[in-house]
């Protein structure tokens, strides 16, 4: 089992993310927060049960949200660079990983 660790940008991603729901849905802003929670320790059991994506880095497809969470290997930590939309332009959360 790997750690996963946040770096600042993810972080901030789950913050935008968080309020974005909140403002919109209320509701739907826990359930948010939760299925992250979630995903994180897949990510933690076996990272490479998630596809290879550009630039070195693996994704993981949110349930019931259309969120990736965009995630490197290094040793023994799983650093997740971002918390994405998927209709979002890839080309922000590439910046992060070069």
């Amino acid at each position: 089992m790997v750690r996963v660790l946040l770096t600042p940008a993810a972080k901030a991603d789950l913050v935008d993310a968080v309020a974005w729901y909140d403002a919109r849905a209320p509701e739907i802003a826990p359930q948010f927060l939760e299925t992250v929670r979630a995903g994180l320790p897949r990510i933690a059991e076996n990272p490479k049960q998630f596809p290879p994506s550009a630039f070195q880095t693996r994704r993981a497809l949110l349930r019931r949200f259309p969120y990736l969470v965009i995630f490197r290997e290094r040793g023994d930590a799983a650093y997740v660079v971002a918390i994405f939309h998927t209709s979002r332009d890839p080309r922000v959360w590439r910046q992060r990983t070069t």
